[in-house]
């Protein structure tokens, strides 16, 4: 059921991003004794969350706080990664504290609880069903790409059917070994790698389409890269290259992976042994495969 006013908040965890990385925020310090304003919202970086709710908190805080409010928090079902992003991008500043609920635990004050049945297992433990192998053929997945009129469904029958694609998956937008070695090496080796016959290099990461697109619009992937979301999990869980990133706020994640496609059948997989590195799986090893 939801949360009912005079009720008591659960026991949870939740992430910041600081300086040193992410850190964690427990529920029962962050309200106990304190007076506290917290708005929730379905994603960052989603049109009304970043023209609206965000902002408006923002511009208001000071008036807020001058009424005896300690913290103005807010809340998502996105990593703190994504959140301290978002947040850098707004503005967000001392004004709101962005905290991300990565693994839906505080769901339960909405009455909606994630089914984490699935979650339990670690980085190269493979998901439900075995790894995807060299030689068998893709799932049928719809993935999720934003265009200039919303996110926009991309069937992995027509990713693949009739190419030959470069697909390289990690565990999330705008964490550090992703942001500074994954994404800008396949940006800088684009050109090349399209010279060898390659039609499409996509990025794949169990983000939404609206993450993936500021992502990309970041990094300056335009056309060099395809970003698109795999929000539900499904093609991380359905290849067997998911892995259990709840111990880090931010639920069930894909692992690093590099893989050439022709047709919708895997020719060539990089998985990448460390997840802190993008070597196995980055650029210059595709490059060397085509």
């Amino acid at each position: 059921m939801t949360i009912a006013v005079g009720e008591k908040l659960p026991e949870v965890t939740l992430m910041q991003l600081t300086d040193k990385g992410p850190a964690p925020v427990k529920t029962s310090e962050l309200f106990g004794g304190k007076k506290v304003v917290v708005f929730a919202l379905p994603g960052a970086f989603t049109p009304t969350c970043s023209n609206q709710h965000l902002p408006g908190f923002i511009e208001k805080a000071a008036d807020i706080k001058a009424k005896g409010v300690d913290t103005i928090a807010c809340l998502s079902v996105n990593d703190a990664f994504v959140m301290g992003a978002w947040g850098k991008q707004q503005g967000a500043g001392d004004a709101v504290l962005m905290l991300g609920d990565g693994n839906g635990d505080a769901g339960g004050i909405s009455g909606h609880r994630p089914d984490k049945s699935s979650y339990a297992r670690t980085y190269l433990k493979g998901g439900p069903s075995m790894t995807i192998a060299v030689g068998e053929k893709l799932p049928e997945v719809t993935l999720m790409q934003l265009t200039d009129k919303g996110p926009a469904p991309v069937k992995t029958s027509e990713l693949f059917g009739g190419k030959k694609v470069v697909v390289f998956a990690l565990p999330g937008a705008f964490t550090p070994t992703c942001s500074n070695q994954h994404l800008p090496g396949f940006i800088e080796k684009a050109a090349d790698i399209k010279a060898k016959g390659v039609d499409t290099i996509a990025c794949l990461s169990v983000n939404d389409a609206f993450v993936m697109g500021a992502w990309g619009k970041q990094q300056g992937a335009g056309d060099a890269v395809l970003m698109l979301g795999d929000g539900n999990g499904d093609f991380a869980a359905k290849t067997g290259l998911d892995f259990d990133g709840s111990g880090f706020g931010m639920g069930r994640r894909s692992q690093r992976y590099s893989m050439i496609v022709e047709d919708g059948v895997v020719k060539q997989l990089n998985v990448e042994p460390n997840p802190g590195e993008a070597k196995v799986s980055g650029a210059d090893t595709i490059l060397s495969q085509l």
